[in-house]
């Protein structure tokens, strides 16, 4: 466990990458005057390897337009109503981080997925929709929450 302030500060986080990216759109006409939302999912994924000293997470973020009232944890209605939908993944990585505790770890992901993953996905999610013939609102400046779990490597 990380207890004084020299150790935090030699952890290294890693540049982003953008490891997959996908544009997805209705295969069927809606109609102008069906009730629609903008929606915006973000999740985390770290995987820890007690043999490596970097800490490797993806950090996938989602957001578009659907059918208003669709239900975010009924993913089997998920394609029948999106409408548009951009989702992203981004790498990222810590180095010297092996003395960190997996809550540490979470929540240090956390904030490297909102102020570096979570900014770049925001940018390119202001590009696509500006060449596309659907009326977005930007995103905003941090995701209201970012769900995160930790996976163990092999001991």
């Amino acid at each position: 466990m990380i207890t004084s302030k020299e150790e935090l500060l030699q952890i290294q986080p890693l540049y982003p990458v953008l490891v997959d990216l996908q544009l997805l759109r209705a295969e069927r006409e809606i109609d102008d005057d069906v009730e629609r939302e903008n929606f915006i999912n973000g999740r985390v994924n770290i995987y820890r390897d007690a043999h490596s000293d970097v800490e490797i997470a993806s950090c996938e973020f989602s957001a578009g337009e659907r059918l208003k009232g669709t239900d975010e944890e009924n993913k089997s209605n998920e394609d029948s109503s999106r409408i548009v939908e951009l989702r992203a993944t981004y790498a990222v990585g810590l180095r010297n981080s092996r003395g960190l505790s997996d809550n540490q770890i979470e929540r240090v992901f956390e904030d490297v997925a909102t102020a570096s993953a979570w900014q770049l996905f925001r940018s390119l999610f202001a590009q696509v929709v500006s060449q596309c013939t659907v009326e977005l609102p930007q995103l905003p400046p941090h995701p209201s929450s970012v769900a995160s779990e930790v996976m163990q490597g092999d001991d």
